[in-house]
């Protein structure tokens, strides 16, 4: 690799890069100023050993008036320090909790600075003075807890014991400190983690030096640590699309995977992804492996073969929360996070890699329930899991308003609520169960009765034909449209769900075949037996009842514009190598030498509209949607395929299998489990963890 492109790649981990849609242009150039190119009333120096002093910002200062209120304390770890300072500020502020909170971002130095030059507001008297470390810009050097470049004052200055060392003159200097979060983004959360591993802080959810509650966060990181040997099955490391859902079932020891790769660039399992070489004195002096072992056994008497054992019990103990997020899907191989052998099999991008290390600790930890969530924006400092994570006072509070009934509304929004309306809101919002509206008064109440009253009527011929072209049409066909319906936006599903609630007379959320018969009867004159042919295939669950997702899917290729994204999820379910095509050796992966008594390559000719042997994703298209290609029975096939696919992996799947939607009486959707049938015990570890979506 040319050394300015080594160079670059080494200064884009340093600054613990977003990925190249997310980055904002400013923070390359504001990776470490000294001094401070705008926040330099902020700047002040931490003492560590060896005459040296750790940069960072902080507000309030510990000697202002402002300090002695201070009961939240939150240090914010990201190389660009300045930029991440002020935005930390700004959701504090928000929050309206800068009266209670100190924030503070440690500076991670990659050029020479005295604290005269970083702070000459406070230390001019100092004439140079202290020197602050440096960690080049090689990436692992301080995201891993390596030393500091040797200086004449000091021999290199690790950053875990940096960070330990502004956790204690954190508490030291704000007197009334409550509780503490360290909060890393990026690469700052690849150093949060491996120190959150190793560190003593933070055993039982607590500091060291005042057992003060510390919670750690850890946002968006580009690689983790993996705490046992096996990483997840090559299955859940593909290249395609990762949503939110993805969950990883599979776990193994890569070694037949890697052999012949020369070490996969360095050991696969080393520490730095692992916990490979953490016994005492592991690694050569001096290396990033060598300063995590003395930092691990220096607090530590324990053997050798008692260290990963060790790290996970007091990984379990400590408050530690993940923020991941749903954009952060761009191919580590494109740049936005390391892509050595090793780093990727943990996964092809940051969200996949996190949301696969969640499973992993689900894993070797049965005992431990991850906390992680999904933000949905470009940044974390909106999300509602950011807020209550970082501000923990926040959080409380909240709690304590729902408890009380206390809660405020924005009255240029509500002024345009009928007073009908407001009344029925504040109504329900009743802490007493004595006082507030039951829902048999709810539905009585005349923003309710009357609204429903006034509206026109939704259920056309249109609707009815969607119906009944639903119920004709293969098995095939409905499967597709029943996926697709999950990828209808709020607003697709809108402009039905007043159909739905219409034929729901009874008001339960779903649609009964009485009530089915009897808008069908009565409106359309449809007759029996042709209505309870409709509704048995809409009742794909088989309860004697349509869902909302149901009656959706049955709108999808009629009343609502089609979503292509579904059909690609099933090409790639049958495209198992990843070559975008269906080749006979990829059916005999998924079906078999035969399905049915019917060879694959019969089944193959069906759709090989080009009789080359392998099926394009354009003719695959054309093998749904054009009836004359295929026979029912093939039709038949391809459902059944699909539904045995999905099936094998319901619980990577949010979809139509394992979850449907019922729809309120007010219109709104509402998420419901069924009940699927226990898996057989594979022996794999099968976790999912319960990110939240914000």
């Amino acid at each position: 690799m040319p050394r300015r492109v080594l160079h670059l790649w080494a200064l884009a981990l340093a600054l613990g890069a977003h990925g190249p849609q997310q980055v904002r242009a400013s923070e390359a150039e504001r990776a470490f100023q000294c001094p401070p190119q705008s926040r330099g009333d902020d700047a002040m120096g931490v003492p560590l050993a060896g005459d040296a002093f750790l940069p960072v910002f902080a507000t309030p200062a510990p000697e202002t008036d402002e300090a002695s209120t201070i009961k939240q304390a939150i240090i914010v770890v990201h190389g660009a320090a300045e930029v991440y300072f002020e935005d930390v500020v700004k959701a504090v502020q928000r929050q309206k909790e800068n009266q209670s909170t100190v924030v503070i971002a440690i500076a991670l130095p990659d050029k020479a600075c005295s604290l005269k030059d970083w702070a000459p507001q406070r230390h001019s008297a100092l004439n140079g003075g202290y020197r602050a470390p440096i960690w080049n810009i090689s990436g692992d050097q301080w995201q891993f807890g390596g030393l500091s470049e040797h200086q004449p004052d000091h021999d290199g200055v690790s950053s875990f014991a940096a960070l330990d060392s502004l956790l204690a003159w954190t508490q030291k200097e704000y007197p009334s400190l409550e509780r503490l979060t360290v909060a890393g983004f990026s690469s700052g959360a690849a150093l949060a983690l491996r120190w959150a591993a190793l560190s003593q802080e933070g055993t039982d959810g607590r500091t060291a030096l005042r057992g003060l509650p510390l919670r750690i966060v850890v946002v968006s990181p580009p690689t983790l640590l993996y705490l046992s040997p096996e990483r997840p099955a090559a299955s859940c490391r593909g290249t395609g699309e990762t949503g939110p859902e993805h969950l990883c079932s599979e776990f193994g020891t890569p070694s037949g995977e890697l052999k012949g790769q020369a070490a996969c660039g360095w050991e696969w399992d080393d520490y730095g992804l692992g916990l490979g070489g953490l016994q005492k004195a592991g690694g050569a002096t001096g290396s990033v492996r060598r300063v995590a072992s003395d930092y691990l056994h220096e607090a530590l008497d324990i053997s050798d073969t008692e260290v990963a054992a060790v790290i996970r019990s007091r990984f379990e103990t400590k408050d530690i929360r993940f923020l991941f997020g749903a954009k952060e899907t761009e191919p580590c191989d494109r740049g936005s996070c390391p892509d050595s052998c090793a780093a990727m099999l943990e996964g092809s991008n940051r969200l996949q890699r996190g949301l696969n290390f969640m499973s992993h600790l689900k894993a070797v930890l049965p005992s431990y329930e991850p906390k992680c969530g999904i933000y949905q924006d470009a940044t974390p400092f909106l999300s509602h899991n950011f807020t209550n994570w970082v501000l923990p006072l926040c959080e409380e509070k909240q709690v304590s308003d729902i408890k009380h009934g206390r809660y405020s509304y924005k009255k240029d929004v509500w002024k345009r609520v009928s007073k009908r309306g407001q009344d029925f809101v504040k109504a329900l919002l009743i802490v007493n169960p004595n006082h507030r509206l039951t829902p048999d008064q709810a539905l009585a109440h005349p923003w309710i009765s009357e609204r429903e009253n006034m509206k026109p009527e939704m259920l056309d011929q249109g609707i009815v034909d969607a119906l009944c072209a639903f119920g004709q049409a293969s098995a095939f066909r409905r499967a597709c449209m029943s996926m697709m319906a999950w990828s209808l936006t709020v607003e697709e599903r809108a402009k039905v769900s007043d159909a739905f609630i219409e034929m729901d007379t009874s008001k339960t959320g779903t649609i009964t075949l009485s009530e089915f018969k009897e808008v069908l009867e009565k409106k359309f004159h449809l007759e029996d037996e042709h209505i309870k042919e409709v509704f048995k295939s809409l009742d794909v669950n088989q309860t004697d009842e349509i869902h909302y997702s149901e009656f959706l899917a049955a709108m999808v290729s009629t009343r609502l514009a089609l979503h292509d994204n579904l059909l690609r999820q099933t090409f790639k379910r049958f495209d198992v190598d990843n070559s975008g095509y269906i080749t006979a050796d990829n059916l005999r992966v998924v079906l078999g030498e035969t399905f049915e008594g019917q060879e694959v390559e019969k089944i193959m000719l069906e759709a090989d509209l080009k009789h080359d042997g392998r099926i394009s994703y354009d003719e695959w298209i054309d093998y749904l949607k054009n009836g004359n290609i295929a026979t029912e029975n093939h039709q038949d096939v391809a459902a059944r395929v699909i539904d045995r696919q999905l099936k094998n992996g319901e619980q990577q799947t949010v979809g139509v299998l394992g979850m449907r939607l019922r729809i309120s009486h007010s219109g709104k959707s509402v998420l419901q489990k069924l009940s699927p049938a226990k898996p057989k015990d594979s022996g794999q570890a099968k976790a999912r963890c319960a990110c939240t979506t914000m």
